[in-house]
């Protein structure tokens, strides 16, 4: 009788070891699967164009897959991917503001309050031309309520912005 008891526990191990290695490869897979989710975004994040003034992209939000956020490059002669084109007085305006402007001095924000922490997406600008592929999340950074770039900055994709039909 005691050597049927030692088989059952020995069977009783195995399935258990059995149960814990199936968990840990399906937990594995779906954690895999995230990561490339995530992978997948801040690749399409970065595909900007070398020769753009600026690139204008989102971040984050709650996506069934990958979240394929638009890009929008805004060029030397104005034109401005999915926006209205800016004439030549707020282009040089905007270079003389990204030229002057040091992107790396702002710190991160202590107390973000962005919209993707409730589902929705955050601004992210690039500056191609001075930093490559350098992302700037504008609600991760501590900005200055009155700073003039990005007053500027945000005025003008406001005011260039199309609305879709």
């Amino acid at each position: 009788m005691r050597k049927n008891q030692k088989g059952f526990g020995l069977v009783v191990v195995l399935v258990l070891i059995v149960i814990v290695v199936l968990a840990a490869g399906i937990i594995g897979f779906f954690v895999y699967r995230s990561q490339q989710n995530n992978n997948k975004e801040t690749e399409s994040a970065i595909k900007y164009d070398s020769t753009a003034l600026m690139t204008v992209t989102s971040s984050g939000g709650l996506c069934a897959s990958a979240c394929n956020h638009p890009i929008y490059n805004l060029y030397d002669n104005g034109n401005f991917d999915g926006h209205k084109k800016l004439n030549g007085d707020e282009v040089f305006k905007l270079k003389n503001i990204i030229d002057s402007t040091d992107f790396l001095k702002y710190k991160p924000n202590p107390n973000p309050q962005c919209e993707s922490f409730v589902d929705g997406s955050d601004q992210v600008l690039l500056f191609p031309q001075k930093y490559g592929d350098k992302t700037f999340t504008t609600c991760m950074l501590d900005i200055p309520a009155n700073d003039p770039a990005f007053t500027y900055i945000d005025r003008l994709l406001e005011s260039h912005y199309i609305q879709p039909h």
